[in-house]
């Protein structure tokens, strides 16, 4: 056989033990993958993946010549197969939802079977899934920390019989995210020893803020605080392995602090279809007006036109539409904050640029009670190769438009 660089290794270990567990329903005998592999370091390898919880044995015992191995949800993650990662996706985010039904609708101190989950499931996804992605799902559940005890099929333990809810599940944000949150950090070894092929870290998403007809809000965690979280994770693996106390008590504080408002965004993702040029054309200017980092607006932090989204500052008091009260009873900081908006508006219209969609849920609130106006889809600016709306065309928020508007006449 060939030699194997220890990466490519792992990931044909890893395709091995996620397809015979989904397609078979089996473990995966080391003896056996010690044969398919011979003169490679394969050993080496399954101790790697024990040690980083990316596959598990099946009972506790240490290796053997007859161990087997069960994958965890991070081989799903890592073992190159699209496929299988999107089903294992789709099937924990559709327990995770259905768990979180079970817990305010039906607790049981005593736990439940997996007939009463499929009972949930049935009513939170009606026809939308069968027994396999629901066992499917209730074992990646483990890893997802959403179960506290379980009881595993014997003697195969591929499938949850039994399970207790775990409180966790009650302060899921969204299940659909679940997964990406668990999964950061995770890298296959030979990244962790070769500093160059490591990947670049991505936004991550946290949670959502808010939802439109073209568009979705997401809070999302900087590249550089979700590189260094995933460093801690590699950071935490070893010294768990190694004995180290003082890295391990480091890593975890510095990965489970709260992340500070500068390490974090709202991602704004469009859902255009490429045919759709006028919405395209609005998601080109809203990015070209921000790019300019114009006082009063929201700062621009990144942006991917071709993949339809951006992100900008956070802003942690949220919008006026959520601080209805704010300025009651204070006239004095009511006409501060407000001047700051007036001379936002004012200096765009010195520039012919119109926002054409001011309303209170448009407009932020930083800490200083200084107001930024924001969201820019349907700004007029002049001289514009392309008209974003079409004329004798009403724009903006209704609830604010003047009278004269319904009488068809235009600014």
């Amino acid at each position: 056989m060939t030699a194997m660089k220890n990466e490519q290794l792992e990931l044909a270990i890893l395709n091995d033990v996620v397809n015979r567990f989904v397609h078979l329903h089996q473990s995966t005998a080391r003896r056996k993958t010690l044969i398919k592999y011979i003169n490679q370091p394969a050993a080496e390898v399954l101790q790697n993946l024990v040690n980083q919880n990316i596959i598990r044995r099946k009972n506790s015992d240490a290796a053997t010549m007859d161990e087997e191995y069960l994958p965890t949800a991070a081989a799903f993650e890592l073992c190159g197969d699209t496929q299988l990662l999107e089903e294992a996706k789709r099937a924990s985010s559709i327990v995770l939802s259905t768990l979180q039904h079970m817990f305010v609708r039906d607790p049981r101190q005593d736990g439940y079977a997996f007939n009463v989950l499929e009972e949930h499931a049935a009513l939170v996804f009606p026809d939308q899934m069968d027994d396999a992605t629901l066992k499917l799902g209730l074992y990646l559940a483990k890893d997802l920390h959403a179960l506290m005890g379980t009881r595993m099929n014997q003697p195969d333990q591929t499938e949850v019989e039994w399970f207790q809810i775990a409180e966790t599940v009650a302060n899921l944000p969204d299940p659909e995210l679940a997964w990406d949150r668990a999964m950061t950090g995770y890298r296959r070894s030979a990244a962790s020893s070769e500093p160059e092929a490591q990947e670049e870290a991505q936004w991550e998403r946290i949670r959502r803020l808010g939802k439109g007809g073209q568009s979705e809000v997401f809070l999302v965690r900087s590249p550089a605080r979700v590189a260094q979280r995933a460093e801690c994770l590699r950071t935490i693996r070893a010294a768990l392995d190694q004995d180290r106390r003082a890295d391990l008590a480091d890593s975890m504080w510095l990965y489970a602090r709260p992340d500070s408002v500068s390490e974090l965004g709202a991602m704004k993702v469009f859902k255009i279809r490429d045919d759709e040029q006028q919405s395209l054309d609005r998601l080109k200017q809203e990015i070209q007006i921000l790019k300019q980092n114009r006082p009063g607006l929201p700062k621009l932090l990144d942006s991917n036109e071709s993949e339809r989204w951006m992100v900008t500052e956070y802003f942690p008091e949220g919008t006026l539409e959520d601080n209805i009260l704010r300025y009651k009873g204070k006239p004095a900081l009511a006409l501060k904050a407000f001047l700051s908006l007036v001379n936002t508006v004012s200096g765009l219209h010195a520039e012919n640029i119109i926002h054409r969609d001011i309303k209170p849920a448009n407009v932020f609130v930083r800490s200083n009670d200084e107001l930024v106006l924001g969201d820019f889809g349907i700004v007029f600016v002049p001289d514009q190769p392309a008209r974003l709306t079409r004329t004798n065309e009403s724009v903006g928020p209704h609830d604010y438009m003047p009278p004269w508007v319904d009488i068809g006449a235009q600014l």
